[in-house]
Formats: structure tokens, C-alpha cells, sequence
């Protein structure tokens, strides 16, 4: 981690430290959200399961 901002003399508190991690994994999220909605493929006519598995309905 060379950035600047992320060396330990730039780290005012344990607080400022958290506050950075918490920015560090929203801006992650949001990368991964869009790399995600760029591969995703969607199941049409899909029942979702309580246990998060998908169920594919088959029209007859």
C-alpha cells in the first residue's frame, strides 16, 4: 500500500483509521457492484429459496 494517505504517520487515531477502511470498502463495493453487473446474467422465471438458492421454473 504506497498510497500516501495510507501510511502510518498520515493515521491521526484509531478512529481516523476506521473511518479510512470503512471508505477503503464502499469505494470496493461499488467497484466489484459494477465489474458484477457487467457479467451478470439473469434467470427469468427463476423462484428464489429461502436458503438463496434458485429454483427455474419450466413452462409447459
Amino acid at each position: 500500500m504506497a498510497l500516501d494517505f495510507l501510511q502510518p504517520s498520515r493515521i491521526r487515531n484509531t478512529l481516523h483509521a476506521y473511518q479510512l477502511a470503512k471508505r477503503c470498502n464502499e469505494k470496493r463495493t461499488m467497484y466489484e457492484a459494477i465489474r458484477w453487473g457487467e457479467h451478470a446474467q439473469f434467470i427469468t422465471g427463476s423462484t428464489f429459496l429461502v436458503d438463496g438458492g434458485a429454483d427455474v421454473s419450466v413452462a409447459e
